[in-house]
């Protein structure tokens, strides 16, 4: 008797300890942060524009996109700061060279189709968009591409943009 007062604490505890859940992978590699230096930078840099201080996290995304381990991300992050900073010259560059890194990157293809219709390249900008569109498949993308054709003239191809972004 005296054996099953001791046991059946012991398998209820068991018993408890085998229905707690672990942290998936995934979970884990976010709990942990940022591994590279360019990821550290870039999650300072984020945290520092939040805030609404531009120029510093300009600086930042600079640094972590000049490190060997920078990732495509890190230049539109890059690009995206200047162009919320007025500066569509310094976006360009910034999206051409995470271009480089990935000529498929649909996010660094939309901005600098924005980037350059903003420095007045109205046609490259709008082949630019061309290309992103697609590859985004977003409603805001079409949108961007939308847009910039009506600006040029081409109505009846903008009618069929927004009409893919709906």
């Amino acid at each position: 008797m005296r054996l099953h007062v001791v046991f059946l604490p012991v398998v209820a505890m068991l018993a408890m300890a085998g229905c707690q859940t672990t942290k998936t992978d995934a979970e884990q590699a976010k709990a942990q942060g940022p591994t590279s230096q360019s990821e550290r930078l870039i999650k300072l840099a984020d945290d520092i524009d939040a805030q609404g201080d531009s120029d510093t996290a300009i600086a930042l995304y600079q640094r972590a996109a000049a490190m060997p381990d920078a990732k495509p991300s890190a230049f539109v992050k890059a690009g995206e700061a200047y162009m919320r900073a007025g500066y569509p010259a310094e976006a360009a560059r910034a999206y051409q060279a995470a271009l480089a890194k990935a000529p498929n990157d649909g996010g660094a293809m939309l901005g600098l189709g924005s980037a350059m219709i903003e420095t007045g390249d109205l046609d490259a900008g709008m082949r630019a968009l061309a290309q992103a569109a697609p590859l985004v498949n977003t409603s805001s993308a079409y949108n961007r591409l939308g847009v910039a054709q009506t600006f040029a003239g081409q109505t009846a191809e903008a009618q069929t943009t927004f009409a893919q972004a709906l």
